[in-house]
């Protein structure tokens, strides 16, 4: 899996010189590489100038995330706080192009589930890529329940993270969260073996908190495709148990009728 970056900025990943690498260190904010290195585990890297930021004094009022950086929205050790910040820092090139649920309410005036904010113009952007695509369920017409999942290449740390996003926040408490990341591997297949355990985790989270019915259906494969995102739902959720469920369906339609 290569590095999706649109603008390297200079040199390699982890460039020699100083300045090559402060460079790309200032390609995030302050307050960015503060969410990056505790998320990542990796408070080696956060840059002497970013150490002034502390988390735990967010959020904070009349912050301008177009100027001052991707900010927490709620206190730092608050259920998927941390990992929603992180993931909008990723996400952030494309968050027009992820799910959102709209509707109009009795004013005729539209609602959304996903609120697109401002961010930074970076030197340097990496695209996230687009790993596949499914619906949880169909609760009616026109009411689905997207989860689309991304992974994005991180400059200067040289670690992929790996993310979920929903069309609002009923489910995770926020429209993106990031699950987990990884190091770049030279070796054939390591890549999507990470990304696999990071996700069937993730399900397996979800499970174990009540999540026993599979997700319904795949609407894009993208990087990993159809068949593996489905080798992953059959190790979570036994294939008996999609099967079960559909046999119920029919059984409650042929009592109906």
């Amino acid at each position: 899996m290569s590095n999706r970056i649109n603008k390297p900025a200079k040199t390699s990943q982890r460039p020699g010189t100083e300045d090559a690498t402060d460079d790309i260190a200032r390609i995030f904010k302050p307050v960015e590489h503060a969410i990056l290195s505790k998320f990542l585990s990796l408070p080696k890297l956060l840059p002497e100038w970013a150490k002034e930021i502390d988390l735990q004094e967010f959020p904070v009022g009349d912050w301008d995330e177009a100027v001052q950086g991707i900010a927490p929205l709620g206190p730092i050790e608050d259920r998927n706080v941390l990992e929603n910040a992180a993931a909008r820092i990723a996400l952030a090139p494309i968050q027009d192009r992820l799910p959102q649920w709209a509707a109009y309410n009795l004013s005729y005036k539209p609602v959304f589930g996903r609120t697109l904010r401002p961010f930074p113009v970076r030197k340097a952007t990496s695209r996230p890529l687009l790993l596949f695509a499914i619906n949880w369920a169909t609760s009616g017409p026109g009411f689905d329940w997207p989860e689309h999942y991304h992974v994005t290449w991180i400059p200067y740390y040289n670690e992929y993270l790996v993310t979920a996003s929903s069309d609002s926040k009923d489910v995770h408490g926020f429209e993106d969260i990031a699950l987990g990341s990884f190091t770049p591997s030279s070796k054939r297949g390591a890549d999507r073996e990470s990304i696999a355990k990071i996700i069937t985790w993730h399900w397996g989270d979800l499970y174990s908190n009540g999540q026993e019915t599979p997700w319904e259906s795949l609407w894009r494969g993208g990087a990993i495709g159809h068949e593996l995102a489905e080798k992953l739902r059959d190790q979570v959720w036994e294939p008996e148990a999609v099967e079960t469920e559909e046999a119920e369906d029919i059984t409650d339609e042929e009592e109906e009728l």
